[in-house]
């Protein structure tokens, strides 16, 4: 019986392949790499002047006029919060510039992420004033106000209510809006002005979420959004799919209600999901094994009579996580694959009617009409836009189905599978490989609900672990934090598998400094560096808890020397934690687990 985990994922249209007749070349093929070449935009940095109000007094004595000294003022440039420059300020304060007008066609000023009251002079005019609303750029035609070669000065006054504050986003200036937005703000922008466009909800200011899968054995995870769309990696493009109705020229795709999402015979991290628009079924199941991942659509006519439609599947430069994914470099392959940046990114098992490639605006306004453009081939450096479109039509007879299946490298520096083993083979062969994971050694409940949860949190827990350690996310989150593998390495020891916990503790040991410091955070991709004073005693505690579980007693004479330096270094800590805090407790206040209070509170 299926557990039915219905809940909201980000889009990703990948893959499945087997049995594909038109096999996919071994070569590879030097990636592409994106790079900006354009000279129509540039941020305006190093010349700006800053200056705090705590008395409110810059609007009366007109602080945005040109003729007002900047003696001083601080330089400090927008892009970050001030208090990333050392000023620790709530309330009102200035932002001064020059910019001298090029000669471009248009000329825009671009800046948003306010924080969190912004309004702005050009050469002493009061140009207008916004609120902070991370999903929206504001754009300033700069020619209403010179020509080029002109001189403009440029004055923000910014009012913090409390926290970080200031322009947390560079202050643009170029001839084409989307060079002058983020990501997030551009699709925002085109959500906004075509809002029958197939764009992901985060684009939409709406709720998103994804779930994963992928292969213990392989580092890299696959998303599945909770609008369908896949992603083969963490970071890369989405595929989608959609269904389009030629009577009624409608375009449909997902809704975030009504689809829903199961876990493929209940409990390995293997999802399968499913939605239905007019007559129509679609069914869908992703897995990755060692070399790929693949995916199935089933599509099903419900009706007793017969159906005229056409799949859409869409390759579009839109990451899972409310970014882009960069595609400077898109092609058709072969007739039946996309490859991006060079190397191949998609294939099918049957050749689509019509496929071809674009630019995202014209590729889901294409979508938008059941069209493809017949251009195989973009080279989109400056926008890293580039987007595919395949079309399958079908005609389906009362109650028949069909199935298409795609395949992804699991990987973006890897090639496609060439093996001609089957979707049903591979499937089998992966269930098999989690079936053994989840079940060796065998924690059993009578319910069965329970049951099933704990082998898909197994299961979960088990595509977290890296090389150094668990990672709790494939995105944000894709390093190691010494509190959550205190917690996973304990599941992880009961369930049975201590090597994998030898190694996350002893590289836990080996990131610790000579005072006795262990990084509360370790890897390539540490989103910040924090003090979390809790991070020694997670490292004792899952050290004490190995040997209570493997009576190891030579790693733990191994390991005894860090344990040692770890208990010193807390030692040290409570010494040096006031008596006379507000909130006591053994050890300073940090920053970790803000969420739980102030930084000034002692957590731990």
């Amino acid at each position: 019986m299926l557990i039915n985990y219905k809940f909201f994922f980000l889009i990703l249209m990948i893959t499945l392949y087997g049995c594909s007749p038109n096999q996919t070349s071994t070569s590879v093929q030097k990636n592409t790499v994106c790079t900006n070449t354009s000279e129509s935009f540039k941020q305006i940095e190093n010349s700006w002047y800053f200056k705090t109000d705590p008395t409110n007094s810059g609007l009366a004595n007109k602080w945005y006029l040109d003729k007002n000294s900047t003696d001083d003022w601080l330089s400090i440039n927008p892009g970050a919060p001030w208090e990333n420059s050392g000023v620790s300020y709530d309330g009102v304060a200035w932002y001064k510039t020059q910019v001298v007008l090029p000669d471009w066609s248009q000329v825009f000023l671009g800046f948003g992420n306010i924080d969190d009251y912004a309004t702005l002079w050009i050469n002493n005019i009061e140009v207008g004033s916004w609120t902070n609303d991370e999903s929206k750029a504001v754009l300033v035609n700069l020619y209403e106000y010179g020509t080029p070669g002109t001189k403009l000065d440029i004055s923000f006054r910014i009012l913090d209510n409390g926290g970080f504050g200031g322009i947390k986003q560079p202050v643009i200036v170029g001839n084409d809006p989307r060079s002058i937005m983020s990501p997030l703000q551009y699709t925002s922008l085109l959500s906004i002005e075509n809002p029958d466009w197939p764009l992901p909800s985060w684009s939409k200011s709406k709720p998103y979420s994804w779930t994963m899968t992928g292969n213990a054995n392989v580092y890299t995870e696959t998303l599945v959004s909770s609008d369908g769309s896949v992603a083969p990696w963490a970071t890369a493009p989405r595929a989608e799919l959609w269904l389009y109705h030629p009577k009624e020229s409608l375009l449909a795709h997902p809704d975030l209600h009504d689809i829903s999402f199961s876990l493929f015979e209940s409990n390995p991290p293997i999802p399968q999901w499913h939605w239905q628009s007019k007559e129509i079924s679609i069914s869908n199941l992703v897995f990755s094994n060692k070399d790929s991942v693949r995916w199935k659509v089933t599509i099903s006519n419900t009706a007793d009579y017969s159906v005229s439609f056409a799949i859409m599947l869409a390759v579009l430069p839109l990451a899972t996580n409310a970014d882009i994914a960069p595609v400077c470099d898109i092609t058709t392959h072969k007739n039946n694959q996309v490859w991006i940046n060079g190397r191949p990114f998609i294939a099918s098992n049957i050749e689509p009617a019509q496929m071809g490639v674009g630019r995202l605006e014209k590729i889901l306004s294409d979508a938008l009409n059941g069209t493809v453009t017949q251009s195989s081939s973009l080279f989109t450096n400056d926008t890293k836009d580039g987007s595919a479109l395949w079309k399958y039509p079908l005609n389906l007879s009362p109650r028949q189905s069909t199935q298409i299946e795609f395949i992804f490298p699991n990987d973006p520096d890897a090639t496609l599978d060439n093996s001609n083993s089957s979707f049903d083979k591979d499937l089998n062969d992966t269930l098999s490989s989690w079936e053994y994971k989840q079940t060796h050694p065998i924690i059993s409940v009578p319910d069965k609900y329970v049951q099933n949860a704990l082998n898909a949190s197994l299961g979960y827990l088990l595509l977290s672990m890296d090389p150094d350690g668990p990672h709790p996310g494939p995105l944000a989150h894709d390093a190691v934090w010494v509190r959550d593998s205190a917690y996973t390495g304990l599941a992880l020891l009961q369930y049975g598998y201590e090597n994998l916990v030898k190694t996350t503790i002893d590289t836990t040991f080996q990131s610790q400094d000579t005072d006795g410091r262990i990084p509360p955070i370790r890897g390539d991709n540490v989103p910040w560096q924090d003090n979390e004073w809790d991070s020694q005693g997670q490292s004792i505690f899952l050290a004490s808890e190995y040997y209570s579980f493997t009576k190891n007693k030579l790693l733990l004479n191994e390991w005894y020397p860090n344990i040692n330096k770890s208990a010193n270094f807390i030692i040290d800590l409570i010494s040096s934690s006031p008596e006379t805090a507000a909130f006591t407790g053994l050890l300073p206040p940090s920053k970790s687990a803000e969420d739980l209070g102030p930084a000034t509170w002692h957590h731990y």
